[in-house]
């Protein structure tokens, strides 16, 4: 308890409002309501985690509820008031809460951050950014691997920093893990792509922990290219890697069928959702 008040200073209010369902948005609702605070999450698209799969949003935005926490969805906010508490506008109408947490997402030009191109070279070629200050990806690694390339970069080298294969973990419970294309996304690739769901409840991993919240999504090309996986698990970031590889090298998923994965973990789901493109998973004996 002690942590939680250290990290969340504000954690003693009664409400909250949380503009924004994003990935930050919605890991820090869940930290709050399990606190006991009442927490509302006013959200402007027509889903949750907009930079992800909508089914497994929906999925998602159901468990949050189950614990307590509310969802206001295409609500968009015009202004925010402090008056002894905080008072959110938006197109719909006005939410109040004592403690308001409002997201401000940085975007290309919006929000004043460093414009570099490819090689994360600035207009002053002498002069290379990386990380947030560049309007990249808000993650540590991301900041880490594109400091490296700018890093080598100045000093004459002339790498690009590739976010294909990126991974992205919204760390709520259940956790949602993605890299590569989602099924929206794969519009932009015509005919021929095919997807495929595995709900955990056909992963003998999630039937022997009593927690079959959650499904796996694979994506691939006409070929059978691994183009993206999307995970809604607990601790779904810790069975990424291997899809992270595979869009990142272009493996087939029969590649992800014809190699070992251990019996009675999460990975086996990244086999079994290959697997489901060509059979019914379901009806597989053990291990097949």
């Amino acid at each position: 308890m002690d942590l939680f008040r250290s990290a969340f200073p504000g954690y003693s209010a009664q409400t909250l409002l949380v503009i924004g369902g994003g990935a930050f948005g919605l890991e820090i609702a869940q930290a709050y309501a399990r606190l006991g605070t009442k927490v509302r999450v006013l959200e402007a698209t027509p889903y949750l985690l907009p930079a992800e799969d909508p089914e497994l949003s929906t999925l998602l935005r159901g468990y949050l509820e189950a614990e307590r926490v509310q969802f206001h969805i295409g609500r968009k906010v015009q202004k925010v008031v402090r008056n002894g508490g905080f008072q959110a506008h938006t197109d719909s109408g006005v939410y109040c809460a004592e403690q308001l947490l409002e997201a401000a997402g940085a975007g290309l030009g919006a929000k004043g951050e460093i414009g570099v191109n490819e090689y994360l070279q600035t207009r002053n070629p002498r002069i290379y950014a990386a990380g947030d200050g560049a309007g990249l990806p808000q993650y540590v690694y991301v900041a880490a691997q594109s400091g490296r390339i700018a890093a080598r970069n100045a000093l004459g080298r002339q790498e690009k920093l590739d976010l294909k294969a990126m991974p992205r973990v919204t760390f709520t419970d259940p956790a949602v893990a993605t890299v590569g294309l989602s099924e929206e996304a794969r519009k932009q690739y015509g005919s021929g792509i095919r997807v495929s769901r595995l709900p955990l409840g056909q992963l003998p991993k999630a039937l022997v922990q009593h927690d079959q919240r959650g499904m796996f999504k694979l994506v691939v090309d006409a070929e059978g290219t691994v183009l993206g996986l999307s995970i809604l698990a607990s601790e779904a970031g810790d069975a990424l890697q291997e899809a992270v590889l595979a869009v990142k090298f272009g493996l087939n998923y029969h590649d992800l069928i014809e190699t070992f994965h251990p019996y009675l973990t999460l990975a086996e789901g990244v086999r079994l959702v290959a697997q489901a493109l060509d059979t019914e998973v379901g009806m597989l004996s053990c291990c097949a």
